[in-house]
């Protein structure tokens, strides 16, 4: 996914991994949903989207294979951040 920082102008390459709800392992969010939180929104990122896009089709991909997932792309529409604090994002997807 994109973040587009809207105060520097600039785009991010983001990537989401599974990360379990807080609270006990059995507990009924943890068995009926997966939580993906936000990772790789700590950079420089480009003044260009193209090259955001990019950089995620030329390295992105195959540092998250490396590490054991199979990367969904999802660049058509941008997470907007307005540059101002933190922007962790979670996502939450039904068990299937």
């Amino acid at each position: 996914m994109i973040l587009a920082n809207t105060k520097k102008q600039t785009f991010h390459p983001i990537f989401y991994l599974e990360n379990q709800f807080p609270g006990p392992l059995e507990s009924e969010l943890n068995t009926k949903a997966i939580r993906f939180k936000s990772k790789g929104h700590h950079t420089e990122g480009f003044s260009d989207r193209q090259a955001a896009v990019d950089s995620i089709n030329n390295s992105l991909v195959d540092q998250i294979k490396s590490i054991g997932y199979i990367p969904r792309l999802e660049i058509d529409a941008d997470l907007i951040w307005d540059g101002e604090g933190i922007p962790a994002d979670n996502q939450i997807r039904e068990r299937i």
